[in-house]
């Protein structure tokens, strides 16, 4: 049996004040989009579990009580918004052991979250008159559910691995955007709940060594689905995303040289319900090399090489890139402590990041230019607290 108890404490506070021009400068405080706002939060935690195990299986249920107290008041204007919620959340795990070298395992949480205040009355933004964002008082706590469950096998003498896992989330009282649209245009955004499944996950992998230990193959395959929820003018506007990724690693292991060579395929695909437009498709491939040669002399070269090729993005984002890094090292030394050496990064100078971002009503494809060629001069030492004989 077990119990146990958590107390947390909160205070933060935030002054924004907006100001207006008076002609010469901006000193006449705007107190439509200024506040001075106080959050207290004080969560009350409190659970009993039970564990039973035995040679092949481990089992524990439990609960969890939990009372959470918020009190927000925005003292420029005197409105105070409190919360008061009592939540229980139960959990259970268990864990079934095979043989030695496998087992299954599963566990079933549940989770509690409160809506920010950002959602039940936000302080008024200028920044974007076009886009008005309103609270709702009558916000409702969500509720989530997550479950997962897992098998695995591992072959000690023939060092052969598999995993398989799956997992799953879904949320009673959700929070989701409703948009609305006023005669100028304008959107007029507040939150709403809605129970939705947030996504599904599946996850396999598989490592076999051949040719005497010297090739280790790792094959891989990962699947995620995904629910993004709002509303816009009242019609309930789902966007369900699937994303593919398999997998190969090739490394290879001898006395002078390792070589891991890792390629992988990512597959996007969206369709959102209320606007075909927004239907998307689109794959990175990712081809990643990495080489390391033990010179005589106590030197040693590393290089690496990552390629990636993007398809199916917007106009522009199209691109494919190599990102070549190369160093030379040398140790030296008592025990080989000291090392020296001379990296170069990104020698074809290729080096940028692009990324999507998709939510229920926007795709946005965005490419940011990162740190490019540079080159270093490294000198470390590795000290051990242990002691050390020379043989």
């Amino acid at each position: 049996m077990n119990i146990d108890y958590e107390l947390f404490n909160n205070i933060n506070n935030q002054d924004h004040f907006s100001y207006d021009w008076d002609g010469y400068d901006y000193t006449l405080l705007d107190s439509l989009t200024s506040n001075v706002f106080n959050t207290s939060r004080l969560e009350n935690k409190i659970g009993l579990s039970a564990t039973f195990n035995t040679t092949k299986n481990n089992l524990t249920v439990g609960v969890r009580g939990r009372n959470l107290q918020v009190n927000n008041e925005d003292e420029f204007t005197g409105h105070k918004i409190n919360q008061n919620e009592f939540s229980t959340l139960p959990f259970l795990s268990y864990r079934y052991r095979i043989s030695q070298n496998s087992r299954i395992t599963s566990r079933i949480s549940t989770s509690s979250s409160l809506p920010s205040i950002s959602y039940l009355s936000p302080s008024r933004n200028n920044s974007n008159p076009n886009a008005v964002l309103e609270g709702n008082e009558n916000l409702r706590s969500s509720y989530n559910i997550n479950a997962n469950a897992s098998y695995s096998v591992f072959k000690r003498i023939s060092e052969v691995a598999f995993n398989v896992s799956v997992s799953a989330r879904y949320t009673f009282n959700d929070f989701a955007r409703s948009l609305t649209y006023d005669s100028l245009g304008r959107s007029i955004s507040v939150f709403e709940n809605i129970n939705t499944f947030n996504n599904t996950s599946l996850r396999t992998s598989f490592s076999m060594p051949v040719l005497n230990r010297i090739l280790q193959l790792n094959p891989s395959f990962s699947y995620t689905n995904s629910n993004q929820n709002n509303i816009v003018d009242g019609v309930n506007n789902l966007t369900n995303t699937h994303h593919f990724s398999p997998g190969l690693r090739l490394s290879v292991n001898v006395d002078f040289l390792e070589f891991d060579s890792d390629i992988r395929w990512s597959e996007q695909v969206g369709k959102n319900s209320a606007n075909a437009n927004l239907n998307i498709r689109n794959s990175i491939l990712n081809l990643n090399n990495k080489l390391s040669v033990y010179l005589p002399g106590k030197f040693e070269i590393n290089v690496s090489a990552n390629y990636y090729k993007y398809n199916n993005l917007s106009q522009d984002f199209n691109s494919e890139f190599l990102i070549l890094n190369a160093a030379l090292l040398k140790k030296f030394g008592k025990y080989d402590s000291w090392q020296i050496g001379i990296e170069g990064y990104d020698l074809l100078n290729q080096n940028t990041e692009i990324s999507r971002t998709i939510t229920a009503n926007t795709i946005v494809d965005a490419r940011s230019d990162i740190i490019s060629r540079y080159f270093l001069f490294r000198m470390s030492y590795t000290f051990n607290s242990t002691f050390r004989i020379n043989e």
